[in-house]
């Protein structure tokens, strides 16, 4: 395995764990490590599959050249879905909304402070149809808000109804 292989393992591994514990602990800085973690662990899977792609077609084991590479191709694939879904939902009607209903949020500002920016976990969804009477969907989105005190984690639905504007209807 390269260097570098190693070292996004090795990265992965303290952005997960110290996002963990800054959940633990209270402690309210990057929190939104543990996502980039996660990213840096596919990353340092694939590049571990490429070198194990290297290392046995030498020694010609067919089986374990073509498992490595459909597990490459699947975890290419699911990270283009994920980002995908993640630009999608950047620039919908539904984030904007959310965004908007948190920031006129009086509750939320009592227990953050002053909200300074939000970071979008990638988790969640946005699921819209059109029929005759309109355009209707509903959204799950998994924001965390970072506040002039406090960083919190939140899950929100939104929805839309025909005809109507995209609404926070709860927040967890």
């Amino acid at each position: 395995m390269n260097t570098f292989t190693k070292i996004l393992f090795g990265l992965a591994l303290v952005l997960i764990l110290y996002g963990c514990l800054c959940r633990l602990l209270s402690v309210y800085f990057f929190w939104e490590s543990v996502y980039l973690g996660w990213f840096f662990l596919v990353f340092g899977l694939i590049g571990f599959l490429i070198y194990k792609i290297k290392e046995n077609q030498h020694e010609q084991k067919f089986t374990n050249v073509k498992a490595a590479r459909v597990a490459i191709g699947f975890l290419v694939f699911v990270l283009l879905v994920q980002a995908l879904l993640f630009i999608n939902l950047l620039f919908s009607d539904a984030y904007k909304v959310t965004k908007s209903y948190l920031i006129n949020n009086t509750a939320l500002k009592e227990e953050i402070g002053v909200i300074q920016g939000f970071v979008i976990a990638p988790v969640g969804g946005i699921q819209k149809a059109r029929d005759s009477s309109g355009e209707y969907g509903s959204a799950t989105i998994s924001l965390i808000v970072k506040g002039e005190r406090k960083i919190i984690e939140l899950m929100i639905v939104v929805e839309k109804e025909p005809q109507g504007e995209w609404e926070v209807v709860d927040i967890e």
